[in-house]
């Protein structure tokens, strides 16, 4: 029995310091079972590193700069890819955010020491001041399984509006406002601008326009040499804007090509001695004084409680009236105003808003003002002629 633990003991001790003497004698070399994992469309490789590996690399740099293009110009460039290794190189296009086209695209594989072409074609569809196209291509190089290539540029704006919209937080009524924006030409030295006017012309009554050339004593110019010439158009709302929102857009036409006419959003809110609530519950954005009713059935009718807050010191004079032609569509919107009462400072007027349908189908829900409900309430105040409130609905048989 004890000769058998003795022999169970040399065994173990014998395998101990035969697997530390392996391990010492073997411990500086290379694993040699390599397995590279692939999408599926290139054979998976099982390499021994003595017969080799592929390495893959891009003559001149995986990125290439276009520089500045045309809207719409179409430019390429070839990628020439190596493999510097001494095994043979797989390639596969995974995916593009731009055109490519891979030269040769049956043979996939790229001998040592031998070259493969892929070309990346874009074409901008608008401007833009940085853009940046890819395309990723797989390989079976150990040290670079997904290799990306990229073509990068500007596209140059041959006439552009500076800035592209105007947002003016808080207008006094009693004040108006004056804002600017500039039309820059960066390839024309005879910009004029041919044609200022809103897109909905209802609004035009409470603006004024002015248009003059840039000068080298303006901003735009001193600031960027770039710039061949400009125009800069001031806009200029009258004391006794419409209360509330203001959103308008603005349409500036050039003397250049026919896709150089600009709209400019116009955004703000009018504020003065005027304020409307909504009660009920109803959804109603003070910010644009719009109330959002959603979906009615065709038939259906919906009366809004709404009361008009006044202040100042010919609150109780003021005279508040909605003509009909003021509510548009009368056909199914209709508006009464209540009598005024003296709450301390403040002089309160009820008004109740009734939308009732008419059987028929109706659509109100925007997004542009013009396809909105609207109903103008008016006052004999002069700094704060009308005050605009906007309905979003839609009447569903």
């Amino acid at each position: 029995m004890r000769e058998m633990i003795f022999t169970a003991i040399a065994i173990a001790l014998g395998s101990s310091i035969g697997g530390t003497v392996y391990w010492m004698q073997t411990k500086d070399e290379d694993n040699r079972f390599v397995v590279f994992k692939t999408d599926g469309s290139l054979a998976a490789d099982v390499l021994d590193p003595r017969d080799g590996k592929p390495i893959v690399r891009v003559a001149g740099g995986d990125e290439y700069d276009f520089g500045t293009m045309g809207k719409k110009q179409t430019l390429k460039h070839t990628f020439v890819i190596h493999n510097d290794g001494d095994y043979p190189l797989q390639i596969k296009l995974l995916e593009t955010s731009c055109k490519c086209t891979l030269a040769d695209v049956d043979e996939e594989e790229i001998p040592p020491g031998k070259s493969r072409d892929l070309t990346l074609e874009w074409t901008p569809e608008d401007y833009s001041e940085q853009f940046s196209q890819n395309a990723r291509i797989q390989t079976n190089d150990p040290e670079q399984r997904i290799l990306e290539l990229r073509v990068v540029g500007r596209v140059s704006v041959p006439v552009r509006p500076s800035p592209q919209e105007l947002v003016v937080t808080r207008i006094a009524v009693a004040e108006g406002f004056s804002e600017f924006v500039d039309i820059l030409a960066y390839e024309a030295s005879d910009l004029e601008v041919t044609d200022v006017a809103f897109v909905d012309s209802d609004a035009a009554q409470f603006f004024d326009f002015e248009v003059r050339q840039l000068t080298a004593d303006d901003a735009p110019i001193q600031e960027d040499s770039t710039v061949q010439s400009g125009v800069r158009v001031t806009i200029k709302g009258r004391p006794g804007l419409p209360l509330g929102p203001l959103l308008e857009v603005l349409k500036i036409t050039t003397n250049q090509t026919a896709d150089d006419v600009f709209e400019i959003p116009l955004m703000g809110r009018v504020v003065g001695n005027y304020e409307l609530n909504v009660s009920g519950g109803v959804s109603f954005d003070k910010n644009r004084n719009l109330i959002d009713l959603g979906q009615m059935n065709a038939n259906a009718s919906k009366t809004l409680d709404l009361t008009l807050y006044i202040r100042g010191e010919d609150a109780e004079n003021a005279q508040i009236t909605v003509p009909v032609q003021d509510v548009e569509p009368s056909e199914v919107i209709s508006v009464e105003v209540g009598d005024k009462k003296k709450i301390g400072a403040l002089v309160t007027v009820p008004i109740k808003l009734t939308v009732q349908g008419n059987g028929q189908s109706l659509s109100l829900l925007g997004p542009k003002v013009q396809d909105l409900g609207r109903v103008t309430i008016r006052t004999s105040d002069q700094t704060t002629p009308t005050i605009q409130l906007f309905l979003k609905f839609a009447l569903t048989e």
